[in-house]
């Protein structure tokens, strides 16, 4: 490990996790986010499921010839309130596919929905994310 990029990304959900990059030793980039307030030795139990359905996955030829798999991703949990996950790019999330899904098959899901989750997400018109430039001493 060379050392951390100077920007952070502070994302606007409810622990405002932070995703930060690290420059390997080898020049590549590696994304991580940072999640605090969060035990992600859970997370971790759930991607050893994923990773087993995976195999199961293989095993059976016509989910091999379509080529079915959960991606998975690398958790690092470094204590029971804190961790590292991998950063994979172009990924969705959950809430955008379930929203995309339920306004698909619903004509007046937008009216309540969006009022709905604003007030789960506890969302206050933040910016999908916020950066930082971060210095060190």
């Amino acid at each position: 490990m060379k050392g951390f990029e100077d920007n952070i990304d502070v994302l606007s959900s409810l622990q405002r996790p932070k995703k930060i990059v690290i420059r390997g030793s080898d020049g590549q980039l590696y994304p991580f986010l940072c999640k605090s307030q969060d035990d992600l030795r859970v997370d971790s139990r759930c991607l050893d499921f994923c990773h087993l359905f995976n195999k199961c996955l293989k095993k059976n030829s016509e989910t091999r010839r379509r080529q079915l798999n959960i991606r998975t991703y690398a958790v690092y949990p470094i204590n029971e309130r804190c961790g590292l996950i991998e950063w994979l790019p172009n990924l969705c999330t959950f809430r955008s596919l379930v929203t995309k899904f339920y306004r698909q098959r619903s004509s007046n899901f937008s009216e309540v929905s969006n009022r709905e989750i604003k007030v789960y997400g506890n969302s206050k018109d933040k910016t999908k994310e916020t950066r930082y430039n971060v210095s060190y001493i």
